[in-house]
């Protein structure tokens, strides 16, 4: 929103999000607050002068400035001031129908203080009944309180003991914030809460602040707010939420204070939950410690995929159960830091928590190692690479753009065992474990490896965990997990098939296989550029779509283009070819993305495991002659196929 003459002014352009803010950024950000400040003090000042008024309404986008707003009731001339509590720019509609029904239809106006707005609990709600309809069809572990007074002491002991709380009670607000019916709830004592929600909901630290909610008899002694004057939407529990009024009340007997530090239900990129499907979304999807629906309480250590937080971030806890020699599949067992097979006596290393299970793909008729040729290569060139100031909200934020990434983590259920087989540097592993699930992320190439782990440790991915393994000789048990993912490895490949059946193993009955490949037709662009860059020795990259994007960086340019043009052996396949690896290894075809017939992507529905179409030979013709020259060819001619085991998990 600014402009060069800004940037010449200030000194530069704006941060790139991914980056903390600097001192520079502080101090733009406290000169913008002091001017705007000044005029909105300076503007009330003038609507005093004019109209003579004594009693103030705000509402729009600087009404949320909650700062300036104290300055106009403490240093303003009027003696009262009442915010919209929908302020912003949606909030002046109701005002304009006022203006409207009473000064412009000349409509009579009968002022009743009782009917003034003291609330704003105008949405929808559930009851218990409700709620518990809903969470007994989700796989989560959850409480059930049996009255309004046992669930205050929970949560007020939970508040108290340092833990981040989802507040789902009765009607939705109607406000461009929180007020205590979708919100979050922490100890306001605690000089780390704001960095810590801040943390565990939007994946950051940074200096969003949170608001207070004060028992009424109370605000005096933290504000200038005189006990008798009411600000409902920032400093108190109005008469419309008894039950936060409760808890509150709960809280200071417990505690000795009267406040607790609140801000709106949602993730960053979200609007506040309005449904208990939603509350329980972003339960999931954060690192929220307690969840309360109505009566109903879900606490994220009780849920099947959480694995305990260690000082070390060590614990092979996602392990348990997994793992196999991948000589002879016998089990393993950690001995002295490595892991040991209990039927051959063969030891692997375990190198920055990621155990080495590495084994030679072992054919005699194969001449060339193919395996090793691809492992070396990725081990000087690892893909995808991460972007410089790389975070675990901007690898959120890249992953949602790409609609591929986020219909599959709205698709793959929580509590769920993943796999992804070829991970790379574990961008896609990492994005999904964000989330309340065992993911485990295997690859050939270690140096990729070690760029994942390291990410993974420094944003506290607990579930989370990667292994060095071969395709084709897996180091997994059979019939583990209930995703198994392999965008890309199987093209890398001699013999793609084998490779799928090794993967269709790991699959649980009634759990899903999601494989991506390159499709014949449509890597026709991606050839002829290869051709071109061979002659050219790597000069005209501006003809690859990838490469003139902007914001990449050089080392992840550079990771493409290798990928896609200087890659050892890689293999294609049509639409009918892998829907017979599917029918050969039992597995049922759901979806192709694109899809199986023209005009659709393969991305619709509610769930990229409902079932489409398998297609018919023209239709398969059409849609891959129609990726010959279709817009997505800058992703290299890939296609995705999804298949099911048959069975109930």
């Amino acid at each position: 929103m600014t402009s060069k003459k800004f940037h010449a002014l200030f000194g530069g352009p704006p941060r790139d999000q991914a980056v903390s803010p600097g001192q520079r950024e502080m101090d733009i950000a406290a000169s913008i607050q002091s001017v705007t400040e000044e005029v909105m003090l300076r503007a009330a000042r003038h609507v005093h002068e004019e109209t003579g008024l004594k009693n103030l309404c705000l509402a729009g986008r600087m009404a949320l400035n909650g700062t300036a707003n104290r300055r106009i009731l403490r240093e303003g001339p009027f003696n009262q001031v009442w915010i919209q509590p929908a302020a912003g720019d949606a909030g002046c509609a109701p005002g304009v129908a006022l203006l409207i029904w009473y000064q412009l239809l000349g409509n009579k106006r009968n002022v009743d203080p009782e009917g003034d707005q003291q609330g704003a609990l105008l949405g929808s709600e559930y009851s218990d009944e409700e709620i518990g309809a809903f969470l007994a069809n989700v796989d989560c572990e959850y409480e059930h309180s049996e009255n309004n007074e046992a669930l205050c002491d929970e949560v007020a002991d939970a508040v108290a003991q340092g833990n981040v709380v989802g507040w789902f009670q009765g009607r939705m607000e109607f406000a461009h914030q929180s007020l205590g019916s979708r919100s979050i709830l922490g100890d306001a004592r605690n000089p780390q809460m704001q960095s810590l929600i801040n943390l565990k909901v939007n994946f950051q630290e940074g200096f969003q602040p949170l608001a207070a909610v004060v028992l009424q008899e109370h605000v005096h002694e933290y504000s200038d707010v005189h006990p008798d004057k009411q600000s409902p939407y920032t400093l108190f529990v109005n008469p419309g939420n008894p039950l936060l009024h409760r808890l509150l009340t709960r809280f200071y007997e417990k505690t000795g204070c009267p406040v607790m530090a609140i801000t709106s239900l949602n993730l960053a990129w979200e609007p506040i939950v309005r449904s208990p499907q939603e509350a329980y979304d972003t339960f999931m999807t954060s690192d929220i410690d307690v969840l309360c629906l109505g009566k109903f309480v879900l606490r994220k250590l009780a849920q099947p995929a959480t694995v305990e937080v260690v000082e070390d971030s060590t614990s092979n806890e996602p392990f348990e159960g997994q793992l196999a020699s991948p000589c002879c599949r016998g089990e393993l067992a950690s001995k002295n830091g490595s892991l040991v097979c209990e039927k051959c006596h063969r030891a692997f290393a375990v190198t920055d928590n990621i155990p080495e299970l590495f084994w030679p793909h072992e054919k005699s008729d194969e001449g060339e190692d193919i395996t090793e040729i691809v492992r070396a290569f990725y081990e000087e060139t690892p893909f995808p690479n991460y972007n410089d100031h790389d975070s675990l909200r901007s690898l959120v934020e890249k992953s949602r753009k790409g609609l591929y990434a986020r219909r599959l983590d709205e698709t793959i259920p929580y509590n769920t065992s993943v796999l992804e087989v070829g991970c790379g540097t574990g961008q896609l592993t990492n994005f999904l474990g964000r989330s309340c699930r065992r993911v485990i992320g295997a690859d050939l190439c270690l140096n990729s490896l070690r760029l994942g782990e390291s990410f993974r440790r420094e944003a506290g991915l607990e579930r989370v965990r990667f292994m060095q393994m071969n395709l084709f000789r897996p180091a997994l048990r059979p019939e583990r997990f209930d995703v198994v993912l392999c965008n890309g490895v199987l093209l890398t490949t001699r013999d793609p098939f084998e490779g799928f059946q090794h993967l269709a193993g790991l699959v649980k009955p009634g759990g899903h296989i999601v494989i991506g490949l390159y499709n014949t037709y449509a890597r026709l662009a991606t050839d002829v550029r290869r051709q071109i860059f061979r002659v050219t020795r790597g000069r005209a990259k501006w003809i690859d779509p990838v490469l003139r994007q902007e914001g990449l960086s050089e080392d992840k340019r550079r990771a493409w283009y290798a990928d896609q043009y200087c890659h050892p052996h890689e293999t294609k396949q049509t639409f009918g070819e892998v829907q017979e690896w599917f029918d050969k290894t039992g597995f049922e075809f759901v979806r192709g993305v694109p899809a199986m017939r023209p005009e659709d992507d393969g991305l619709g529905g509610e769930s990229l495991f409902d079932a489409q179409p398998r297609g018919t030979k023209l239709e398969h013709f059409l849609v891959q002659a129609m990726q010959i020259v279709a817009p997505g060819q800058k992703e290299g001619g890939f296609f995705i196929m999804i298949g099911r085991k048959p069975g109930n998990r």
